[in-house]
């Protein structure tokens, strides 16, 4: 774990490929973000246990960035967020674009 400013920052190497997942928290109010969902649902959601997931971010339509994707925000109920032209690549429909 790492402590940048005001943010806690927990990464994570899941997948095949190593992939990179973030969880990105709020100290003062456990409010958190995760960035990227590649594999390992199991990990990821560990990873943000105590947390209020907030937004699941999606960095790219790449599916070895994604293949968690679907567990995670249903597990969360978090915000899924992806740039308009990856959203139709994403087995969730994003919630922002």
């Amino acid at each position: 774990m790492q402590r940048s400013g005001e943010v806690r920052v927990v990464q994570l190497e899941v997948g095949d490929y190593g992939n990179n997942c973030y969880v990105v928290t709020d100290p003062r109010t456990q409010a958190s973000a995760i960035i990227d969902a590649p594999a390992d649902s199991v990990r990821i959601l560990e990873a943000a246990a105590g947390t209020h997931p907030t937004f699941v971010v999606i960095t790219h339509q790449h599916s070895d960035h994604w293949g968690a994707l679907s567990d995670v925000a249903k597990a969360t109920g978090a915000t899924v967020v992806a740039h308009h032209a990856d959203a139709e690549a994403l087995p969730v429909r994003p919630e922002r674009l």
